[in-house]
């Protein structure tokens, strides 16, 4: 179970270690053992699919070890960047341009208050923004160098980059003017950037109860999202933490991926780089023929990547161009990146290795036996499917009218064939994996014993 749960990248909270969720991981991995007892006498494991998966795994589970120990090392060194600051937002007029007689009074104004308590009513009176008015104008604390784009990283960039506290500065995006100042510039460890949020968001609600004792009835409701119940507010305040941790690994992951891909000496083709860089927003329509990336003078074409992802491919649904280049992005270019790098073939001998391959191989046993169950659904004939459409052809096969977006018109027999074999198919797997799940437990006489497990540990 302590491996289970990194493994899938499940959270370790109140919720995932009660008894009940424990329990249901712990038959989730028991089927898949029992499942690789099951495929082994099938012969499944012999298949070149389940040769050609366990090799693309083996190399996922290499990169995906060294990435998790890069940044280890990575966030060991390097601090969060993180400012609490205060914003009064002056919204564009009813014409859509800047307000700048506002700002100006504004910016003016501000120059004769000195003290925080004057600042704070000032900016719960002038600020657009209503749902800060309660909280003066207080933002959560931002991360600097987590996420690429995030507007208030973009209103806050000045006085951050220039390190200064407590002095006023004006950003306009779009129109919009922005007046604040930097309360806080701190560097903080990943692991502590929780709590420091936790701490920032108590003196937010704090402010917001100051506001509602003094607030009209109508005003009180500006600061009802402050003073929701505290679980909800500790649940919201949680996500925010992990996707601010998340997109900081993501960055530092992302400058060593770049300087993985220099010291490769890899060379892409245009087309792949003006992807890769934001140039192109689709998918260009590549050839078999089309190389995308030389290595060692050695082209690796289209046709290569289709020869690839078809080698792992077990799902009946019609592929795309996009399933593909998903697949190239996300683990074949790492992968042929790094597959010779000593660091990364360095893992092979540790137990993380083992325990990750040993968890894979069950999980491709009991995908090799869905694949069986899906190869044996039989699917409607012509008129059945044709009696299903029209079942359905004023409520549920529907398509946008190019002319008018709120309208939806029936689509025609041709157009919704492919949606609804697609989900007679996956209402009848599902069916079919719980009932083959239900006949492996009975078969393989399988007992869990839950009274083992703790509530709220591993």
């Amino acid at each position: 179970l302590r491996e289970f749960y990194p493994m899938v990248n499940l959270p370790i909270n109140e919720q995932t270690t009660s008894i009940k969720y424990q329990t249901s991981a712990l038959e989730s991995m028991a089927v898949e053992s029992i499942s690789e007892i099951e495929a082994t006498k099938k012969g499944k494991t012999n298949l070149n699919s389940y040769k050609s998966i366990l090799d693309l795994k083996e190399k996922q589970v290499l990169v995906t070890l060294y990435r998790k120990s890069f940044l280890d090392s990575a966030t060991a060194s390097k601090d969060m960047e993180v400012v609490s600051s205060q914003m009064l937002y002056i919204m564009k007029d009813k014409n859509g341009n800047s307000n700048t007689q506002k700002a100006d009074s504004v910016w003016a104004s501000l120059q004769n208050i000195k003290s925080d308590s004057e600042i704070n009513a000032f900016f719960t009176k002038e600020t657009d923004e209503q749902g800060r008015k309660p909280v003066a104008g207080l933002v959560e604390p931002q991360c600097m160098n987590c996420s690429k784009e995030n507007i208030l990283k973009d209103i806050f960039s000045e006085a951050h980059e220039k390190n200064i506290t407590g002095q006023f500065f004006k950003k306009e995006i779009n129109k919009d003017i922005f007046i604040y100042r930097i309360l806080e510039i701190k560097k903080i460890k990943k692991d502590d950037f929780g709590a420091y949020v936790k701490k920032k968001y108590k003196d937010i609600i704090s402010k917001a109860k100051e506001y509602a004792t003094k607030a009209t009835e109508e005003e009180k409701k500006l600061a009802e999202y402050y003073l929701r119940d505290e679980v909800q507010i500790g649940k919201e305040t949680d996500m925010i933490v992990q996707r601010n941790t998340n997109d900081f690994e993501n960055n530092l992951w992302l400058d060593q991926f770049k300087r993985i891909i220099v010291e490769s000496k890899f060379e892409f083709s245009k087309e792949l780089q003006d992807l890769f860089d934001g140039k192109l927003t689709a998918i260009p329509d590549f050839k078999d023929t089309s190389v995308l990336y030389t290595d060692a003078g050695k082209d690796f074409m289209y046709k290569d990547l289709r020869a690839e992802y078809n080698k792992i491919n077990l799902k009946k649904k019609t592929v795309t161009a996009n399933d593909i280049f998903s697949f190239f992005q996300t683990a074949y270019l790492p992968i042929a990146l790094m597959k010779d790098r000593k660091e990364v073939l360095a893992l092979k001998t540790s137990e993380k290795f083992e325990s990750g391959i040993t968890s894979w191989k069950k999980k491709i046993c009991w995908s090799l036996l869905v694949e069986e169950l899906e190869n044996g659904i039989v699917l409607p004939d012509e008129k059945q499917l044709k009696d299903i459409y029209e079942a359905g052809r004023q409520t549920t096969y529907l398509k946008q009218d190019p002319t008018n977006p709120n309208k939806r018109d029936p689509m025609s027999f041709s157009e919704a064939k492919p949606q609804i074999l697609e989900e007679i198919r996956n209402s009848k797997l599902k069916s079919e994996i719980q009932r083959y799940a239900e006949k492996l437990k009975s078969e393989y006489k399988l007992k869990l014993f839950p009274e083992k497990l703790k509530p709220d540990s591993l």
